[in-house]
């Protein structure tokens, strides 16, 4: 291989050798290991005629000894030495036969003007039947009349098209599969891919992890003795720090009140007194508590006050029997979970004052059902569909919009086109292939979010996931059209990036939508989430199905840009 190859001798790197040089090492390369079917991709191309004509003679020595070759050319001069010649023109195959045979069948000497001459049938559309490969038999009669060729086989029967229909459905179904399976093993070779596919699930992890608590426990820091004393036991669990000054030298209704705190959704209070007012707003700044309930002095003497005197209490007394809540509105949710324990926790404290006096006592005059809607919801359940559409929303948009950029950037689009498949076909398998990626996520996320973590779900199965695969149809078009547009990676990424950080804020996730301003209100409608949000939120939260005329336009509003995003993006990208 090296005299057949002039092949220089020492030890040398291969980007010391030449271009010509590496090529010929590239085809030595090749035999090295005795095989039985080698592809060449144009292997005499910046090789000299006296070498190339060696190379074949070797080429044609191998395959009598059984070796296959399938060589790509230009050069159809050299194409006359192959046993079998398939001649190609814009990705289509003109004609497949023996050189010999196709050079009688047109009598001529030149294979080259075999090729012209079949360039000039196709353009004359002399063939009804597109997918005929010109097989040329020893039935066909091909006339030359003054450059002129003309088919006298009858093409045109019903049988005929019918059946070349039947082939081209076929054909184009095995092609798809093949692109699609391409894709398949494309993604899977990544070394991110099994993190894209877990992506979703594991954000719904996170978020079941960190909000699956109802209760978030507000201790009163009785000094920080008593404080070092309880984190060393093991049932201790500090979560929020908060501080209360109680002037009262004996404490009677202020500690009969902090003993029986109840708790709400969020919070629980568990209140002892801390040594002093200052120490305690200090413990605020210090950002050791975030709040402090100071006790007027005459608390409890005020309190019986206020319930003999009724509407007559004088000023002072109803001063004396207040209690002063300071709270750092930096952390607003906390703060206000603890007025409400406490305002509660208060309600419940007076009316059981009103009956150990034998007073008669108002209650609240409201009673809050427990319905389907209303029970065991808590501030995260808002949230949690939204979040779940985001998860499969920044997923799909992300991978899908870096799909067509990648085929294009690693030359795989480009090969398909050569090889004949047309632009259609490329954009639907990786639709299918995106739609099938997205599927494998949805049920990842269901089994982690509805069954793993048990959060509440009143909706039917198949509405759920049929949603969120629509919306993930939504993403994946969105992110198609993306990518059709854009040429480079990083411009595809400022793109989505720019669409999926807004919709966490503009599409009624956080913060609903009816409480925006009314131009304001109609631009974040507008954004890709809004509507499947508040879909999803209905269907999850409050049971309704297709019954409910809600549910159909939220389908409706994620089918219509779907189709358009889809269409938009085909057409750039057969234009591109």
């Amino acid at each position: 291989m090296r005299s057949l190859l002039n092949l220089p001798n020492g030890n040398l790197l291969v980007s010391q050798l030449s271009g010509g040089t590496q090529r010929r090492l590239s085809i030595a390369v090749a035999f090295i290991n005795n095989p039985s079917l080698v592809i060449l991709d144009e292997p005499t191309v910046g090789i000299d005629p006296l070498l190339r004509n060696h190379i074949w003679d070797y080429l044609v020595n191998k395959c009598r000894e059984g070796l296959t070759v399938v060589i790509v050319t230009h050069y159809i001069e050299e194409a006359v030495n192959a046993n079998r010649v398939g001649l190609m023109r814009n990705g289509r195959l003109l004609a497949e036969n023996d050189p010999k045979v196709l050079m009688r069948k047109f009598n001529e000497k030149n294979l080259e003007i075999v090729f012209l001459k079949l360039c000039l049938l196709e353009d004359k559309n002399f063939y009804d039947n597109k997918d005929e490969r010109y097989e040329l038999d020893i039935n066909e009669n091909i006339v030359e009349n003054n450059e002129t060729f003309v088919n006298t086989q009858d093409d045109n029967n019903y049988d005929t098209k019918r059946k070349s229909s039947y082939r081209d459905w076929t054909f184009n179904l095995w092609i798809l599969l093949i692109l699609v399976n391409k894709n398949f093993l494309k993604f899977f070779h990544m070394g991110f891919s099994l993190f894209i596919i877990l992506l979703p699930a594991a954000q719904v992890i996170v978020f079941s992890a960190v909000y699956s608590k109802d209760l978030i426990e507000v201790w009163f820091l009785k000094n920080l003795i008593l404080h070092k004393i309880n984190k060393a036991k093991k049932n201790f669990f500090l979560k929020v720090k908060a501080a209360v000054y109680n002037e009262e030298p004996n404490p009677h209704y202020s500690q009969e009140l902090f003993s029986s705190l109840v708790s709400n959704k969020r919070h629980i209070m568990r209140a002892v007194n801390y040594c002093s007012l200052e120490s305690a707003i200090n413990a605020i700044k210090n950002r050791e508590a975030i709040a402090v309930v100071w006790v007027p002095e005459r608390y409890s003497d005020a309190i019986d006050e206020r319930i003999e005197d009724g509407l007559h209490a004088d000023n002072q007394t109803i001063i004396d029997s207040t209690l002063r809540l300071y709270i750092d509105n930096s952390v607003l949710m906390y703060g206000n979970g603890l007025i409400e324990s406490l305002t509660d926790s208060f309600l419940k404290f007076m009316s059981n004052l009103y009956k150990k006096k034998n007073k008669t006592s108002i209650l609240t005059p409201i009673t809050t059902e427990t319905t389907k809607f209303t029970n065991n919801l808590r501030m995260n359940d808002y949230y949690m569909a939204g979040y779940f559409l985001y998860f499969v929303f920044t997923s799909q948009i992300v991978f899908s919009s870096l799909t067509l950029t990648q085929e294009r950037k690693d030359g795989l689009f480009e090969r398909s086109i050569a090889a004949g498949v047309s632009h259609e076909l490329i954009f639907i398998s990786h639709l299918i292939t995106n739609c099938m990626l997205s599927a494998l996520q949805i049920i990842l996320l269901y089994l982690t979010g509805f069954v793993l973590y048990d959060n509440p779900n009143h909706g039917s199965l198949p509405l759920i996931l049929g949603f969120f695969m629509l919306e993930a149809i939504n993403s994946i078009a969105l992110g198609l059209l993306i990518s059709s547009l854009l040429d480079r990676e990083i411009d595809c990424l400022i793109i989505v990036w720019f669409l999926s950080m807004p919709q966490l804020f503009c599409s009624g996730i956080f913060w609903p939508l009816e409480s925006i301003g009314k131009v304001f209100k109609f631009i974040f409608y507008l954004c890709p989430l809004s509507s499947p949000v508040e879909t999803m939120r209905s269907i999850i939260l409050r049971g309704w199905d297709l019954t409910n005329t809600n549910i159909r336009y939220g389908l409706l509003f994620s089918i219509t840009p779907a189709i358009l995003y889809l269409y938009m993006a085909l057409a750039i990208f057969k234009r591109k």
